[in-house]
């Protein structure tokens, strides 16, 4: 017998959650600075990979980039996660 799995949209409504989470501040987004904290910059610093990861992933698509460009003459093509 298979279980099916489902998932439930949740609201956490916490003015606490700005400060793990800053994303979640007032404001548009495109408006407003967003700075690391000193801890945040101290993970970053260790792992600065992992971060660039989760900036280029955190829109959450999943896709293959792929293009095609002329290189000394010759078709080159390029694919990358997206």
């Amino acid at each position: 017998m298979a279980r099916h799995l489902t998932s439930r949209p949740t609201r956490i409504c916490l003015e606490a959650l700005a400060l793990p989470v800053p994303q979640h501040g007032s404001g548009r987004k495109h408006t407003r600075l967003i700075t690391l904290e000193r801890w945040q910059v101290e993970i970053v610093e260790r792992h600065p990979d992992r971060f660039l990861r989760g900036l280029f992933h955190s829109d959450g698509c999943r896709t293959i980039n792929t293009v095609v460009r002329q290189v000394a003459g010759k078709s080159k093509r390029y694919e990358y996660p997206r």
